[in-house]
């Protein structure tokens, strides 16, 4: 498996979002879904419907909202894993804390 070249560490979690965005159509959609990971830049979450690579979406969570642009969407099993960028504001733990938040590489003892 090659080295994870990401710029800002990935985190672990396991939160619901609910994901607002246009279709190829223009016209709105939303899904609720399960949000995987997480980092300043960027996230990754199930849904059940795909979402188009490049394609502008709202991630809310809580009290709080972060932009994206899609980066990646996949089938996996009976759901669609998407990956975003942030495009607005970065996401910080201080902003929105999300359940069972986990560093993974500090469970391995990897320093950063």
């Amino acid at each position: 498996m090659g080295e994870d070249m990401r710029r800002n560490p990935r985190l672990l979690c396991a939160h619901l979002v609910r994901v607002e965005w246009k279709n190829g159509a223009g016209h709105p959609r939303q899904a609720i879904g399960l949000l995987e990971d997480i980092s300043r830049a960027g996230a990754a979450f199930r849904l059940p419907m795909p979402i188009g690579q490049g394609e502008a979406v709202r991630m809310y969570v809580a009290a709080a909202s972060f932009g994206g642009i899609v980066r990646h969407c996949s089938a996996e099993f009976s759901a669609y894993s998407v990956g975003i960028e942030f495009t607005g504001p970065c996401w910080s733990p201080q902003v929105f804390q999300p359940d069972h938040l986990t560093d993974i590489a500090s469970l391995f003892g990897n320093k950063r």
